[in-house]
């Protein structure tokens, strides 16, 4: 066999590359060398040889110890490289992708992207996708906006229960944790959303009431709210409104 100058194991000859200057390396040493400087973003893959010789392999011995795929890779980095070196003027580069072109009218406001697998237009200010008519100001203001409006909903279903019986939702304003559903008048608790029929349930009496004497209190639900809830229907987002009520 003939010695990798990488690792020196042996290996037959066809199963070995070469560097222009005819030192040979292994296909596995060669593949994670080259597999390495595309990690790095680096346009070239250069000989390993121990004496320092730093020649690039020719992309024929390349295509023979990489697949198709990592070859394009490094394909397109060189490509990418070799712009980025001429340093023209007005290049710019799409937000979404690697596609770049010149745009020599100052005043164009949008980056037309014409990579095939991308193809998005966006603004060529604050770098989002095409928001025209708005400025730049106003869509991070809806976007400030639809966050708030997240905010409230999600502070809407917490404070909401369905009942266990009818399945209608309402919203507990006040009062201790004993609900009764507006609807078909069932009881059921707040804390644990099960059905009961009366104080049992919790481990305290209603109006300061001696608490619960069973021997299972450690598994009763609090009867009195540790926080209450100054939250109208009306103030739910609109798409609640229809089915919110409230006890009574």
């Amino acid at each position: 066999g003939i010695e990798c100058g990488c690792c020196f194991a042996e290996y037959a000859f066809e199963n070995m590359v070469q560097c222009p200057e005819a030192h040979l390396f292994c296909k596995k040493c060669a593949r994670r060398t080259a597999e390495e400087a595309i990690g790095a973003r680096k346009a070239v893959i250069r000989c390993m040889d121990q004496d320092g010789c730093q020649l690039e392999f020719a992309a024929s011995e390349i295509r023979r110890f990489l697949d198709s795929k990592a070859f394009d890779l490094l394909e397109k980095i060189k490509a990418e490289r070799a712009v980025t070196d001429a340093g023209l003027e007005g290049l710019e580069e799409c937000p979404f992708c690697d596609f770049k072109c010149i745009i020599e009218n100052d005043q164009e406001r949008l980056f037309r992207c014409d990579n095939e697998e991308c193809g998005i237009v966006s603004c060529r200010q604050c770098k989002r996708e095409d928001h025209l008519p708005k400025s730049c100001s106003e869509v991070v203001d809806d976007r400030n906006l639809d966050a708030r409006h997240a905010v409230e909903e999600a502070m809407t279903e917490a404070l909401m229960r369905k009942c266990p019986k009818c399945s209608k939702a309402f919203i507990k304003e006040n009062g201790c944790n004993k609900m009764r559903c507006p609807y078909c008048q069932t009881l059921s608790c707040y804390v644990c959303r099960q059905l009961i029929t009366g104080y049992e349930h919790f481990n305290e009496q209603p109006r300061g009431g001696p608490p619960s004497k069973k021997k299972d209190k450690k598994d009763k639900k609090v009867l009195a709210p540790d926080y209450t809830y100054p939250l109208q229907a009306t103030d739910c987002p609109p798409r609640a409104v229809s089915f919110v009520g409230r006890p009574g």
